[in-house]
């Protein structure tokens, strides 16, 4: 797997060039609440994880120097995939760097817990609320 550090600095700002370095460093600094979530998966490392499926699952990676890198919490055996499908599926048209920290971040509606966090412990249906309110900003 690739830890989290300068490869997600510069994901952060090669996804959206309105980010400074400062910016960058203090949205990795808020999304550090779930170490595992925050890693990302080498397309081979995927395929070979449980997660390594055909169908949305499949297309939810972003890309650093031309590599497809796959959030790990796609492999997490504590999280259903048909839960993570509809939850990506109401995050709609938002990239997919969007959607992965959608995932990882504390959300106030969820009362501070990641999405990931709450898909654990079963909290679909407050997930799914609070993806389709961010869906809609």
């Amino acid at each position: 797997m690739i830890a989290v550090g300068a490869d997600l600095l510069d994901i952060i700002e090669n996804s959206n060039p309105v980010l400074t370095s400062a910016s960058a460093c203090f949205m990795m600094s808020r999304m550090s609440r779930d170490e595992t979530a925050e890693r990302l998966m080498s397309e081979d490392e995927f395929r070979a994880s449980r997660a390594g499926l055909r169908g949305v699952l499949g297309q939810f990676f972003v890309t650093k120097d031309g590599r497809r890198l796959y959030p790990s919490f796609l492999a997490d055996n504590a999280v259903e995939h048909r839960d993570l499908i509809a939850v990506v599926k109401l995050l709609g048209d938002w990239d997919n760097f969007t959607k992965w920290r959608f995932f990882i971040s504390g959300k106030g509606s969820l009362g501070g817990l990641t999405p990931l966090e709450a898909l654990r412990q079963g909290r679909l249906r407050q997930v799914m609320r609070t993806a389709e309110g961010f869906a809609e900003r």
